[in-house]
């Protein structure tokens, strides 16, 4: 692979503010030849979505290229405010993301043109959804929409876990300095917020509390539906005979309340109904065979949770 190495990356589900540096380092050959490339591409999705691409032509050190995608984040994630007086548990998925990039390498062709490698993805517009690429693809991490001092530990796991008071999840964290002994005053409401890194998504939570000289606790519940996640897939396309293609399907791992992955596909000249197949979602690889063409291609996933298409793919061989 032209992507000899990811060298330098967050841990799978580690956690970076979007106010500090989030770097990936990799080193990468050319495409054809020998040397260095042209271009060395960095392709950042976040929550499973292809968002956008940087681009590097100088080398950063010992021939590795350096990319930070904080911008990119700062751009991506938003606030969000919980109403005043509110007597609720509120999601603010709006502040945090998941995201992991792919590396993509280039060449100078004969001609003299930079050929990037593989498949480039395409970014969505207000009609269109993005298309997902190819390349080398980093760990799966999170990023929430905070800033450390440079005072603090840069680690923003280790500096929120200074924080916790009492038993708490090793993957939740209290997004907040608020110390242990802070209270509200009658008439007032407050929020303390709390973030999640587990691969699984949160299907309630239950908050516990006394009021001052109450001996027993009261309780808040709160139960989330499982958004199904987004499937972000990939196709190897090749030709069976001169009017026959294979398409080889795959996508990104799935969580537990996921029971399969409809794909659907037809020509993108036709106006007619979707052909639809449905996989396994935990297989390596589906392969289906279809007439030459140019075909739009949805992917859906299933199971115990809510949504609709999340991948989109355009693919085919010219009849």
């Amino acid at each position: 692979m032209p992507i000899t190495a990811i060298t330098y990356q967050t841990a799978t589900n580690g956690l970076s503010a979007a106010y500090r540096p989030i770097l990936y380092r990799v080193t990468a050959t050319p495409t054809a030849g020998t040397g260095q490339p042209p271009i060395v591409y960095c392709d950042i999705y976040f929550g499973g979505v292809f968002y956008k691409t940087l681009s590097k032509t100088l080398v950063f050190s010992s021939g590795e290229w350096q990319f930070d995608i904080q911008d990119a984040a700062q751009e991506y994630l938003k606030k969000y405010l919980a109403p005043n007086g509110g007597a609720m548990i509120y999601p603010a998925d709006s502040v945090m993301t998941s995201v992991f990039c792919r590396f993509r390498a280039s060449q100078i062709t004969t001609d003299g043109f930079i050929q990037p490698e593989g498949i480039v993805p395409v970014q969505g517009t207000g009609t269109i959804s993005p298309v997902s690429g190819g390349g080398t693809e980093s760990n799966t991490s999170f990023i929430v929409n905070s800033t450390l001092q440079q005072e603090d530990n840069q680690v923003l796991s280790e500096h929120l876990n200074f924080f916790k008071a009492g038993t708490w999840s090793p993957n939740v964290f209290p997004l907040s300095h608020r110390p242990l002994s802070h209270r509200i005053k009658l008439g007032k409401s407050d929020y303390y917020p709390i973030i999640n890194t587990d691969s699984s998504p949160i299907k309630g939570i239950i908050a516990y509390f006394r009021y001052k000289g109450q001996t027993t606790f009261n309780h808040a519940v709160k139960v989330f539906d499982n958004a199904c996640p987004i499937v972000v897939p990939t196709a190897i396309l090749s030709p069976v005979n001169p009017t026959t293609q294979l398409f080889r399907f795959s996508w990104n791992a799935m969580p537990y309340y996921v029971t399969g992955v409809k794909i659907e596909y037809r020509k993108t000249t036709d106006t007619g109904d979707f052909t639809v197949v449905f996989s396994d979602p935990n297989i390596t690889y589906k392969d289906v065979t279809v007439p030459n063409g140019l075909y739009d291609i949805y992917f859906t996933a299933f199971g115990s949770c809510q949504g609709g298409r999340s991948g989109y793919l355009q693919s085919g061989l010219n009849p």
